[in-house]
């Protein structure tokens, strides 16, 4: 049996295991590892160390002690602490029953004292029909986190105008929340930017600024970068580094199950060299090898 009709049941085999979702964090502050300080006044010490026990860094984790926690913080003020008692109700965590009208109540005390997270999480509970608005429109506290600087609000806003939910598809206003989503290090956006690129969506067809927002994002892991970028370089370019490299995303994204990739494989393999294929295989194999990047 030739060798590549090997490759193709191997890297399908090889799955690799995808991360499960993080939870939400309340602030794009660094974590802190000292204790709270007896003599803290604002709140702050005590919501990172709420954010230590909900996410089990540095410390076993402990959601009621961080519901008890990020309470006192709020006790105090701190606008994060606010509405990230919130996360609590919304998520039915740390002790409390699932009661998105107490969620909303937190998140809006929280946005109203300047929380960019609190409005994001306000704006998505409205948006998703799950509290009844007050004369208000969730996308618009989305927006207001947006122009505080939250990049996950850049991403939700962006997403909810270029895919039209709830209002009209707008390429223009997509692109320009997505990449500033993307500038920041946002690994979803940084596909979609590279999507939007290559299909001229809000902007003029730019396939070299689409290889490098794909690339960008495929190196962080994300799926369909990895499929995009390998179907952009093309597994039957003439160049042969290039044709190596196409094939080595393709092969990245299908042992990743990603179907497309999948199945431009099995098109493909049986007409490129077998010398390309192996050199593709062992650079995928040697990626899969090195330690995942911190996602933002």
């Amino acid at each position: 049996m030739k060798p590549n009709s090997l490759i193709l049941p191997l890297l399908l085999c090889n799955v690799l295991t995808l991360a499960p979702l993080s939870i939400p964090t309340f602030a794009e502050a660094g974590d802190r590892t000292s204790a709270p300080a007896s003599d803290e006044t604002d709140g702050s010490a005590q919501f990172q160390a709420a954010r230590r026990y909900l996410l089990g860094q540095g410390v076993k984790e402990d959601r009621a002690m961080a519901l008890e926690l990020m309470k006192a913080a709020a006790e105090k003020g701190y606008p994060d602490a606010v509405g990230g008692v919130g996360y609590f109700y919304s998520t039915g965590t740390g002790g409390v029953e699932n009661d998105d009208i107490e969620a909303a109540r937190w998140f809006r005390k929280g946005a109203e004292l300047g929380s960019p997270k609190a409005m994001l999480n306000l704006g998505k509970l409205i948006q998703g029909g799950r509290v009844e608005a007050r004369n208000e429109n969730g996308l618009d506290w989305i927006r207001k986190a947006a122009e505080a600087g939250l990049h996950e609000a850049m991403q939700e806003l962006g997403e909810h105008y270029y895919f039209g939910l709830g209002i009209p598809k707008d390429y223009n206003l997509a692109l320009r929340w997505l990449l500033k989503a993307a500038e920041a290090g946002m690994v979803e956006p940084q596909n979609t930017v590279g999507v939007m690129f290559r299909d001229g969506l809000g902007t003029e067809i730019d396939i070299e600024t689409a290889e490098i927002w794909f690339t960008k994002a495929a190196h962080s892991g994300n799926i369909r970068a990895r499929s995009n970028l390998g179907h952009l370089i093309n597994p039957a370019n003439s160049n042969e580094s290039r044709r190596i490299e196409a094939l080595k995303w393709l092969i990245l994204a299908a042992g990743q199950q990603e179907i497309t990739a999948a199945k431009t494989l099995q098109e493909v393999l049986p007409n490129v060299p077998e010398a390309d294929v192996e050199k593709a295989q062992s650079q995928a194999d040697a990626m899969r090898a090195k330690p995942a990047p911190r996602k933002i």
